[in-house]
């Protein structure tokens, strides 16, 4: 029973490897990202999907083993079956296996009343819209249309609001159980937790920086005595405030910066104070933080002083203070910006800021987007856009307003569930309204994205032959490894090649940045490289996305016009080449040579592929004892001597095609004298 497990464990891994989605996986998106290996000689490659229910199939044909699938054909609560066969433009060369998924079903309190009020096809700025919905326990991301195409499921039921989508493709939100906010996540599209905070109590925002760093607001909670025009309050009361606390990709805490060392607490709201609850003075209620890498200052949005601040990330000092001039003991800007309980501070590349006034104390109510421009010299600041919402879109709480590339604005209008895109002459081109019956859902952030996933990426490897089982290179005469480097996702990537063999791990070989949604070829000169076998693994990592690393095993041969590669891999040398692929050295000049280049070592150096199908390339070296080579099952019965004798010191490989033996595991067996060594292989048929 144990071999057999052991046998479809390896089988399991040798073709689910590569796959994307992963084998019988339940997706919580129809916005697909497919990816499987490269085929030997396949020049492109026809996808076939069918749902499974009805057996309705679609194609979908591309030349890269990496298709981002926009779902048209895919639907809630259905399961599919994939299948990918791979062609060399006249002839089908491979077809995988077919592989499973299923959709989930939409959660049973989904909005059911989304209406699409106004759409201009030609100016709408394409991509899905990430909403954090921010009161029914997941995210989603809806297409121009109010359309589904992910929600989010988090691991062990954690209820999740959406932030903000990283590089990586995974998604940055505040999460709780119960009732209230209190934990920082980034989870993957598939709701696995990769990062969570471990101090209580955050609130309202966590996003993470270009240093791959975390920020998150938290209360924090302070005795002091009450300020005046706090009806029957005691002489001491508990003040909340805020740490604004930023977290290494370990959770270690990397900067602590306290509302209490930088704030006045003669500064405060008078309203705030005349409606104590009773337990505590929410003193600021910060909700929103901004990291600017190009400064290093950090942004602050203070709803409860109607407060926008700037502070100097190295000394933790309040640089300026923007807001209303009634609340402030020393205003910074001589101009007062007339904005009320505010949210959501945005430094844009023009330099200026961009923040959603609530208008709650402004009479009468209004609630709008501004911009305002910053001069810290003189020091002056200006309104220079303002957009102001409709009545019925007021909201006193929540909402945010972000300027896109194209200069056009994304509004969310808070607990109206209002979402507006307008253009650069302030023309509605787009307005979503989402509701659960005829309950509005209150809508904090909505972020627009070409799709889910900023990475997604394929690397081709030119003149791959062989079986899938067995794929080899042709290096050619110029001794290069030619491979093209496809991005798919939507943000430029900078791919790090790494290079495995039997002596030489994980070394560097290239670098190479790829913009978004092309392809770059690149030649790597293999007599530049250090190799100790032609058995080689290349890894390619992406730099937006070091989890999504992608390994081709494969061998290297000679090639185009050239019969020699370079020479040696010994054989008593000069200059034996057959296996030799471009290292020189060796060359052994009389029958006294040089033996520094022999392989002083006794050890079985590499078996490829393994597992392997028909027959095995097995690399071992030797110091010339009589040496026997053997193939043993699993009971130690022997099942083939392949060596029985002396070779001579150096490097050896032998083949061993394992015939009509059974699939199992098997061992090779290397003994000289009182030396034993021995690998596992696995044959499957």
């Amino acid at each position: 029973m144990k071999r057999i497990l052991l046998l479809h464990w390896f089988f399991a891994l040798l073709f689910a490897q590569g796959f994307k989605p992963e084998p019988d996986s339940e997706l919580t998106y129809r916005q697909v990202l497919f990816k499987w290996p490269q085929v030997p000689q396949a020049d492109y490659y026809t996808l076939s999907l069918t749902d499974i229910e009805s057996g309705f199939t679609y194609n979908i044909s591309d030349n890269s083993n990496c298709i981002v699938y926009e779902g048209e054909n895919l639907d809630w609560g259905k399961s599919y079956r994939w299948t990918v066969c791979g062609s060399d433009g006249i002839d089908t060369v491979y077809c995988f296996d077919s592989l499973s998924f299923s959709i989930s079903q939409l959660p049973t309190n989904f909005p059911n009343n989304i209406n699409l009020l106004e759409l201009d096809e030609d100016d709408y700025t394409p991509g899905i819209n990430l909403i954090d919905n921010r009161d029914l326990g997941f995210s989603v991301a809806l297409d121009r249309y109010g359309s589904p195409l992910w929600f989010s499921d988090v691991e062990n039921e954690v209820k999740f609001c959406a932030i903000q989508i990283l590089p990586n493709g995974n998604i940055t939100g505040t999460g709780w159980e119960g009732q209230f906010y209190n934990t920082g996540y980034e989870i993957s599209l598939d709701g696995e937790i990769i990062f969570f905070t471990i101090i209580d109590d955050l609130h309202h925002d966590f996003i993470k920086t270009v240093k791959n760093t975390y920020f998150g607001l938290f209360k924090v909670f302070q005795q002091h005595p009450a300020p005046p025009g706090c009806g029957g309050c005691p002489s001491t009361i508990s003040w909340k405030g805020d740490r604004v606390v930023e977290f290494g990709e370990m959770g270690n805490v990397i900067w602590d910066w306290n509302s209490f060392d930088h704030i006045s607490l003669e500064e405060y709201n008078p309203y705030d104070v005349s409606h104590w609850n009773g337990t505590y003075l929410d003193w600021l209620h910060t909700n929103s933080v901004f990291y600017d890498a190009v400064t290093n200052t950090v942004y602050l949005s203070i709803r409860n002083i109607s407060r926008i601040i700037k502070i100097d990330y190295e000394t933790g000092d309040v640089i300026w203070s923007l807001g209303e001039h009634d609340f402030m003991l020393d205003p910074y800007f001589p101009e007062e910006i007339s904005n009320s309980r505010q949210h959501n501070v945005i430094k844009l590349e023009n330099d200026n800021i961009i923040f959603f006034d609530n208008g709650t104390h402004q009479t009468p109510q209004i609630s709008s987007c501004v911009e305002v421009a910053i001069d810290e010299i003189s020091p002056s600041v200006e309104v220079v856009w303002e957009y102001i919402l409709p009545n019925s879109m007021f909201t006193s709480s929540n909402a945010e307003c972000e300027r896109l590339n194209n200069e056009h604005t994304l509004i969310s209008t808070g607990s109206s569930g209002n979402i507006l895109e307008l253009n650069g002459d302030d023309e509605i081109v787009w307005h979503l309204n989402v509701k659960l019956d005829n309950t509005p859902v209150k809508i904090m952030r909505n972020e627009r994205i070409p799709n889910l996933y900023p990475s997604a990426f394929t690397t081709i490897l030119q003149d791959y032959n062989g079986e899938v089982s067995d794929p080899f290179v042709s290096i050619d005469t110029s001794h290069n490894l030619r491979i093209n480097m496809v991005n798919k996702g939507w943000l430029g990537d900078d791919f790090t090649f790494h290079l495995n063999d039997y002596f030489y791990e994980n070394q560097e070989i290239d670098s190479l940045f790829v913009e978004k949604y092309s392809i770059v070829p690149l030649a790597i000169d293999m007599s530049q490289i250090d190799l100790g076998s032609t058995n080689l693994e290349l890894v390619v990592t992406s730099k937006n996305a070091p989890g999504y690393s992608q390994e081709l095993e494969f061998r290297i041969i000679c090639g185009g016009d050239s019969l020699n590669c370079y020479g040696c891999m010994d054989l008593n040398a000069i200059n034996y080449n057959p296996y030799a692929v471009i290292p020189d050295s060796c060359e052994y000049l009389s029958i006294d040579k040089d033996r520094s280049d022999i392989p002083n070592a006794f050890t079985i150096q590499s078996v490829f592929p393994n597992p392997f199908n028909s027959s095995i390339s097995i690399q071992f070296s030797i110091v010339d004892d009589p040496i026997q080579l053997e193939i043993m099952d699993l009971t130690g019965r022997g099942v083939g001597m392949l060596v029985d004798g002396n070779l001579g010191s150096g490097l050896h490989e032998v083949k061993w095609n394992a015939g009509n033996q059974p699939s199992g595991l098997y061992f090779v067996k290397l003994t000289a004298d009182d030396q034993v060594e021995t690998k596992k292989i696995i044959y499957l048929k």
